[in-house]
């Protein structure tokens, strides 16, 4: 992977995205100056062992404040994958969330429903129409 970088008009972001000799591995970078002229900086860090399905994620954002996640990330027979997270967010609170993902071929619908802290659970859906492209990740 090459490092890049991308302008977005109206929002005023670049992001960089950092080069890794790890093909698991991702740094994204981004620098945001909003309409008042104020600077805000994110950094995130993603890491993913395939031979374990163990994710780690490090988000850093305004005001140098972190939250970080870790979790496995597992194929069920139906083709879905489940997502099982233990989170820190930036002020030390802990969390457990539960995600699954799925996709329809047939339909082209993409199912995400997810269980987070107290068990509350909510789903949503897209539909994704054959021969779309998509020019990459959001900030």
């Amino acid at each position: 992977m090459k490092p890049t970088m991308k302008a977005l008009i109206g929002s005023c972001a670049i992001l960089a995205l950092v080069a890794t000799t790890d093909s698991f591995a991702r740094e994204r970078n981004a620098t945001i100056t909003t309409g008042g002229g104020k600077t805000l900086n994110r950094k995130v860090t993603r890491t993913y062992d395939p031979a374990t399905g163990t994710v780690n994620r490090s988000v850093t954002g305004v005001g140098g404040k972190t939250r970080s996640a870790t979790g496995t990330r597992v194929k069920n027979e139906d083709g879905s994958v489940t997502y099982n997270t233990t989170g820190t967010g930036p002020n030390g609170q802990t969390y457990n969330r539960t995600a699954t993902n799925s996709v329809d071929p047939e339909t082209g619908t993409a199912t995400r429903t997810v269980t987070g802290p107290g068990g509350n659970t909510r789903t949503g859906t897209a539909t994704i129409e054959k021969g779309s492209t998509s020019e990459g990740e959001g900030l």
